[in-house]
């Protein structure tokens, strides 16, 4: 059972606690092992060093990339001492156990530890998100923000097409001008999400508060831009 605590691609979905908790009930139940998928939201990502410490569990199994190298590709895959079966040799390849990889991803984990990276992701987040409501407060175009630690996502939408949600339909033409707008103005942003309308925010995690500020000055002007010329 592989399971991802904050969708990253999927549109910045942080999955709610009691999901998680009962994840891990149905895999113990059923004898099957839950596997955290880490790769974008892990590392301090979200303020815990992994996503699905939100939820209070222990997976059985987590893979981890990304943040784990801080710009060295490196790929990990933790498990349980039960799960480690294979034979010594029995799963090799060429570029594993890559030695500069791993002294990168060795001083990450030193600095995150040493900085107390955890509380100032999770307050600068905050001071992110904040940021972020306050900009959408003034925009028709924003259906919904959301997100934790520095991992956060602003929905985009029509409000001028019909949609069951009274926020507006999804909106993937204007996220990508927005998207573009932002880039105008120095800010590089992603989209994402089932309908491809979710702006998404991944800044470093040692982003301070005047970068915040100037990112949400770009996106404002940005989304004023989209919205004036729609």
């Amino acid at each position: 059972m592989i399971a991802e605590f904050v969708l990253g691609e999927g549109g910045v979905i942080p999955a709610p606690a009691r999901w998680g908790q009962a994840l891990r009930r149905t895999a113990s139940t059923l004898g099957v092992p839950l596997i955290a998928d880490e790769v974008q939201a892990g590392m301090y990502r979200t303020g815990p060093a992994w996503a699905f410490q939100h939820s209070g569990i222990e997976p059985d199994m987590m893979v981890i990339s990304k943040g784990l190298g801080s710009g060295i590709p490196i790929a990990v895959l933790v498990v349980r001492k039960e799960f480690d079966v294979w034979e010594p040799g029995a799963f090799t390849g060429t570029f594993r156990g890559n030695a500069m990889a791993f002294a990168a991803a060795s001083a990450v984990i030193r600095f995150a530890r040493e900085n107390g990276l955890r509380g100032q992701v999770t307050a600068r987040g905050k001071i992110f998100l904040d940021g972020l409501n306050a900009v959408a407060s003034d925009s028709a175009l924003v259906g919904d923000v959301r997100g934790v630690g520095l991992m956060l996502g602003v929905e985009i939408v029509d409000p001028d097409v019909p949609w069951p949600d009274d926020a507006g339909a999804p909106a993937p033409e204007l996220a990508a001008r927005i998207q573009q707008a932002c880039l105008q103005h120095g800010l590089i942003v992603e989209t994402g999400g089932q309908y491809g309308n979710v702006v998404r925010f991944l800044p470093p995690l040692t982003i301070d508060e005047p970068d915040i500020a100037a990112a949400l000055n770009a996106f404002d002007a940005a989304l004023s831009t989209v919205e004036r010329t729609r």
